[in-house]
């Protein structure tokens, strides 16, 4: 049986940088909507401007945790 391959010593499986850019806006909408629909993974969204990327979590209720 093969290993599970997410590393239990990180905290996130992936990490959108640049999550404020066209392209990134696009993959948080999309990884959005799977962990809505019960995909597991423990994802998190980065990006130069804090606002702008408050801005990000707060259009696809991603939580106050930026």
């Amino acid at each position: 049986m093969p290993a599970d391959p997410r590393r239990t010593d990180r905290d996130f499986d992936l990490i959108v940088y640049g999550a404020t850019s066209f392209v990134g806006q696009l993959t948080v909408a999309h990884l959005a909507r799977r962990v809505a629909d019960g995909a597991e993974l423990r994802w998190a969204i980065a990006g130069r401007n804090a606002q702008t990327l408050a801005g990000v979590a707060s259009d696809h209720d991603l939580g106050d945790d930026v």
